[in-house]
């Protein structure tokens, strides 16, 4: 039998754009900072060369479930991906929280941690 979810971790989203994932880190820090939120999810996109990012999070939490958020962007190896997946997040300082595989506009596939530090 097959179980249904009945609701998810978080029901709330926001949209960011910029050229680099420098910028995109430096507005999802800014928005959680300004709106005391907890992030639960990070998407990574390339349109063109724009990058779209979206986080979903939770704005009703405790104070002390608040955490410091860093995108960190790392070449990945297509070989064996899962092996390679985790070298990367293994290399990443701070807690691992998802992650985002994309491609950039050179075909270069990347990934994109959510840490908490």
């Amino acid at each position: 039998m097959v179980s249904m979810s009945t609701a998810q971790l978080h029901e709330t989203f926001e949209a960011f754009t910029s050229t680099t994932i420098a910028d995109v880190e430096a507005q999802i820090k800014a928005y959680v900072a300004a709106n005391e939120i907890a992030v639960k999810s990070l998407s990574i996109l390339y349109e063109g060369t724009s990058i779209i990012a979206t986080i979903g999070y939770v704005d009703e939490v405790d104070i002390s479930e608040l955490y410091t958020v860093s995108v960190v962007d790392v070449t990945v190896q297509v070989g064996d991906l899962t092996t390679n997946l985790n070298a990367a997040a293994a290399s990443v300082e701070g807690e691992v929280l998802c992650h985002s595989l994309f491609l950039t506009p050179a075909g270069e596939l990347r990934v994109a941690f959510l840490v908490y530090a």
